[in-house]
């Protein structure tokens, strides 16, 4: 499966704000269209990244019996691929050789590929929304100021640079209940290093932060992308709202504009406790070394 690029669909602000602030010196490209912007991210520099991209297909597990006179090889060795998905055995196969083996596990990761691509391109239009339709929220999640260490060195290193990812929302629906390409696991984590200021006005802050979004469907190859939220923040009503990209697809905003056009981005109010509320109250202390009690 060939991925050197990867398009991300969402407003010309938070494209200009967000993408080339996560990424640093990984070239980034904005269409000229006023709908919305389509950010090309090259991979062709960040070749660990490109390569956990395209192996990112469900587990297929080789292993090898060597040949004994006894059972159950009878004087010749067995060679099986175990195939996982949701952390299930959803086959097991056995080959006469080595070769037999790979020839196999290459016709199946080439069919997956293509299976994933066709349902990919039929789903181009598809939004968070769409996402989260059948999925249950996760009931509990770790305290947001920690970060979440395996998944930020998985994914440190072939970004080039360290991330702190804090999960801030958990979706999942049970596996077996779902269909081919169906989601079964979706999850938003906030990079906390790249959070910045976007501005204030009448006692209000703007932060974004970068998002990355991870996504496990039934049958196909594991998939993440880079996202965006903007936080606006009132300590003194005590209340916090978040914009993400899907509630500003179409709105076009110019560059000399995006100071004072920030704070009139559709936003959706956070109740305390929600991590999403707890994570912006913890950028924007740090941020403005100002306390949000």
């Amino acid at each position: 499966m060939k991925l050197c690029k990867r398009s991300i669909i969402t407003s010309s602000l938070f494209a200009i704000l967000a993408i080339s602030s996560a990424y640093g010196a990984t070239p980034v490209q904005s269409s000229e269209s006023t709908d919305a912007a389509v950010v090309d991210m090259d991979y062709s520099n960040l070749p660990e990244l490109k390569k956990s991209i395209e192996s990112a297909t469900p587990a297929i597990v080789q292993s090898t019996l060597d040949a004994s006179e006894k059972k159950p090889t009878n004087g010749k060795p067995v060679y099986s691929t175990v195939t996982m998905s949701g952390n299930r055995v959803v086959s097991v196969k056995t080959y006469k050789s080595k070769e037999e083996q790979e020839k196999a596990m290459l016709k199946e990761r080439k069919r997956l590929d293509k299976v994933t691509a066709e349902r990919q391109a039929k789903r181009k239009d598809e939004t968070r929304t769409d996402m989260l339709k059948g999925l249950t929220p996760v009931p509990s999640y770790p305290p947001v100021s920690e970060t979440r260490v395996l998944q930020s060195e998985m994914f440190s290193r072939p970004f080039g640079r360290q991330l702190d990812l804090r999960l801030v929302e958990a979706y999942t629906q049970d596996y077996d209940k779902a269909k081919p390409g169906d989601i079964y696991v979706y999850a938003d984590y906030v990079d906390y290093t790249s959070k910045q200021l976007l501005g204030e006005k009448d006692g209000t802050t703007a932060i974004s932060a970068m998002i990355l979004r991870v996504i496990m469907r039934k049958d196909e190859n594991k998939a993440f992308s880079i996202d965006v939220n903007a936080y606006f923040i009132n300590p003194t009503t005590h209340t916090i709202s978040i914009s993400r990209s899907e509630d500003v697809k179409g709105i076009d905003i110019k560059k000399e504009e995006r100071a004072e056009a920030v704070f009139k981005l559709p936003s959706h109010q956070l109740q305390a406790g929600d991590p999403q509320y707890e994570i912006a109250k913890l950028m924007y202390q740090d941020l403005t070394n100002k306390k949000f009690d």
